[in-house]
C-alpha cells in the first residue's frame, strides 16, 4: 500500500505507520477528511474530531481543522485577528502585529513568509506583480506594458497607459490628453 510508510508484514491490514494526510485504522491507512490539503495527520476517525495536525492556512481545535479568521495568514496557532505565524504569498508577517502586510508594488513572497526580508523584487522591472522569481510569472503590469504569457510588453503607442497587446489599435486607456 503506498500509504502505508511502515508495516508489520506482507499483506493487508498490517500498517504501522501512514504517510502524511492518512490514519491509521485496523492496521488499514485511511484518507484524514476530504482531501490532502488540510488535517496533516489523523486517528482514521475523522467524524469524531480525529485530526492532530493542519497545515496552513488552518489551526487545530478539538480535533478538527479551522480556518485562519486572517485571510492572509498561511498559519496560525488559533483563532482571532493578529495571530498570524506566518502569511500566504505576497505578504510577509509584521511580528510586531502578528499580521500579514502586502509585499507592495513589484515584489512577492511565498506561502510561509515571516519577514519584510522575504519579500523579493521580481525579475521584470514592468512588473507590478508577479507569482515568483524568473521570467515569465508576471501577473501584473506598470503603465506602458500589456501582460502576454506572464510577461510585461510595451504598448505600440507611447502615449497609451494600457494596452491589451504590443500591436497597433490595442490601446484601451490613454495618457491624459490624448484620445484613443
Amino acid at each position: 500500500d503506498t500509504k502505508c510508510d511502515a508495516c508489520s508484514g506482507p499483506g493487508t491490514g498490517v500498517c504501522t505507520e501512514c504517510s502524511k494526510y492518512y490514519g491509521l485504522t485496523g492496521g488499514e491507512c485511511v484518507l484524514c477528511g476530504d482531501d490532502e490539503s488540510i488535517c496533516t495527520s489523523c486517528d482514521g476517525w475523522m467524524g469524531m474530531g480525529g485530526c492532530y495536525a493542519c497545515e496552513g492556512p488552518y489551526y487545530l481545535k478539538d480535533g478538527f481543522c479551522k480556518d485562519c479568521e486572517d485571510s492572509h495568514c498561511y498559519s496560525c496557532p488559533g483563532a482571532g485577528k493578529g495571530v498570524c505565524s506566518s502569511c500566504k504569498a505576497m505578504y510577509y508577517l509584521d511580528s510586531g502585529a502578528k499580521t500579514c502586510s502586502s509585499c507592495g508594488t513589484g515584489k512577492y513572497s511565498v506561502d510561509g513568509a515571516i519577514a519584510e526580508t522575504d519579500c523579493k523584487s521580481c525579475s521584470d522591472t514592468n512588473c507590478e506583480a508577479c507569482s515568483g522569481a524568473g521570467t515569465g510569472v508576471c501577473t501584473t503590469c506598470a503603465e506602458g506594458y500589456s501582460l502576454a504569457k506572464g510577461q510585461c510588453v510595451t504598448c505600440f503607442d507611447a502615449n497609451c497607459v494600457k494596452c491589451s497587446g504590443a500591436g497597433t489599435a490595442q490601446c484601451s486607456s490613454c495618457r491624459k490628453g490624448y484620445c484613443q
